[in-house]
């Protein structure tokens, strides 16, 4: 049996078995010895003879019986050595795999977690933001006269018809009223920022959140409010165009 298929056999045994040969060759070793042992006493009739020559013939038996045996058994020995190490290499290198493995998870969670807090964050003061634009007047005039609503309250319950009273871009405001006109239009210019800004950030926030909680409170909000801007005016069609392919990926990503 040559020494590839003796390695072959020795790794399809368990670690235990292998401990278990190792224990059993050192017994081999040491009954050899005593066999030598007893051999000599019962050789030499319990006594050490002074004769160099019966020494030679000893040394000869015991080289030529021993030897091949202990070579045998030391060549066992040493392969079993090395596949015992070889498997305790092989499963330090898997601890450290696995540790490596979850440390490179928990990194990309914690960068996930830090990610989808920035996104929160920037949700935050961009709703923030939309609250106080909920707030300002908005100016339009009726008959002459100028008349003002909160942008929520006008957009929740003015009709179309009246929503298309209010100064479109484009258009130069009166001098009389042209303060007020031109506060209307700062005040809806920004609402579509924030509407773009937001759409974009809640895309992001579906990236790294399966949960779409938040996206399924703010898309009727969004669609919503970029109906009323295309309706006046102040939606351009790049935004246009940029919102609708926000809300498109957004829902491939939930579908997916």
């Amino acid at each position: 049996m040559n020494r590839t298929k003796i390695k072959e056999r020795l790794k399809g045994m368990s670690s235990e078995q292998l401990f278990k040969i190792l224990i059993l060759i050192f017994g081999v070793a040491t009954i050899g010895l005593c066999v030598v042992g007893v051999l000599y006493f019962l050789n030499f009739q319990g006594q050490l003879s002074s004769e160099h020559e019966r020494w030679g013939t000893f040394g000869d038996f015991i080289g030529g019986t021993l030897n091949p045996i202990l070579s045998f058994l030391a060549l066992i020995a040493l392969l079993l050595t090395i596949v015992l190490q070889n498997r305790e290499l092989e499963a330090t290198r898997q601890e450290l795999s696995e540790s490596r493995q979850t440390a490179q998870k928990q990194v990309a969670h914690l960068i996930n977690e830090a990610k989808k807090n920035d996104i929160y964050k920037t949700i935050q003061v961009l709703e923030n933001r939309l609250e106080k634009l909920y707030r300002e007047p908005i100016y339009f005039l009726s008959n002459g006269d100028l008349i003002d609503h909160e942008l929520y309250f006008l957009f929740l319950h003015a009709s179309d018809t009246a929503l298309e009273q209010i100064i479109r871009p484009e258009v130069e405001p009166q001098d009389y009223f042209k303060k007020e006109l031109i506060k209307t239009k700062t005040v809806l210019t920004q609402l579509n920022l924030v509407l773009v800004k937001l759409s974009t950030q809640i895309s992001e926030l579906v990236k790294y959140d399966q949960n779409n909680t938040i996206q399924l409170f703010y898309e009727p909000i969004l669609y919503n409010l970029t109906t009323k801007l295309k309706l006046i005016g102040y939606l351009s069609d790049t935004d246009e165009e940029w919102l609708k392919l926000e809300k498109e990926f957004r829902q491939n990503r939930n579908n997916m």
